[in-house]
């Protein structure tokens, strides 16, 4: 039987939203095993949490250096092989570029990095390290969006002529509007987050599924993003016109304040 991948994972503590369905999917084909993690950057809440998940306590680091270090003294056959980064955005860039840099494999939660310049340096380092960077655009993985796109690709519906895709949550109307819990959200906060809220965490899948399903490529886009309060400028909410190849146009919608919403992601191709 062959051996198990040994998973490290950075993030994803008990308040993450992301963290339980990386370990979920971690153990879908029972390929993976968590070896080691970060789970939290205060040690004892770190300690409590792989507790609660009944993952083994000897290798859990009290911060991301001393996870990289350690590891790197065990044996190639005995250390991890790869490590799921569900932290901040902020910190996917340094994290990412530092594990390349020692030879890990590397699972990023989107976005990869915050800036350009920051992108170009981690495909520098990606290039030289030769090691599997996969970005978790997951919604590609579903089967039907894989049957949708093989359909679009042999023709069956035949011309393209317009895209539609939204998806729509409602999560953070529980604290927009509180400006005290606005003002302590990380990704309300541009120096955690970067530069977008809803298009750069939810829209982007949407953006993804386009390009996926129908092999064309967006060209020009046009935005239209919103803001609710003064004192807190990150969009939640926003409308995207889209012009692809050979005449096709279409519209990206995404929002985090659309009440009711629970994860409402959805694609009509025409």
């Amino acid at each position: 039987m062959p051996k198990k991948i040994r998973l490290g994972i950075l993030g994803g503590g008990g308040d993450s939203l992301i963290g339980v369905l990386h370990r979920v999917a971690s153990h879908i084909n029972d390929n993976y095993q968590i070896t080691g993690a970060v789970f939290n950057p205060d040690f004892e809440s770190n300690m409590a949490f792989a507790k609660e998940i009944d993952v083994p306590l000897n290798r859990i680091y009290k911060d991301f250096d001393t996870l990289i270090e350690e590891e790197l003294k065990l044996p190639k056959d005995e250390r991890i092989q790869v490590c799921s980064i569900l932290t901040p955005n902020f910190l996917h860039y340094p994290m990412a570029k530092k594990l390349l840099d020692n030879g890990f494999h590397v699972i990023c939660e989107k976005p990869m990095t915050t800036s350009l310049d920051e992108a170009k340096d981690l495909q520098k380092s990606h290039e030289k390290a030769g090691t599997v960077f996969a970005l978790t655009h997951t919604y590609t993985g579903y089967p039907m969006v894989r049957q949708m796109r093989e359909m679009i690709k042999a023709g069956a519906l035949g011309k393209i002529h317009k895209v539609d895709a939204v998806y729509y949550q409602g999560w953070i109307n529980t604290i927009i509007h509180d400006k005290e819990k606005r003002s302590s959200v990380w990704r309300l906060d541009p120096k955690k987050a970067g530069i977008s809220s809803c298009m750069g965490d939810i829209g982007v899948h949407a953006f993804n599924l386009v390009e996926y399903t129908t092999g064309l490529k967006v060209n020009e886009l046009l935005c239209d993003f919103n803001y609710l309060y003064e004192d807190n400028k990150m969009d939640v909410d926003g409308t995207v016109l889209i012009r692809m190849s050979d005449h096709v146009k279409g519209v990206i919608r995404g929002s985090q304040v659309a009440t009711g919403e629970e994860n409402g992601l959805a694609i009509a191709i025409y």
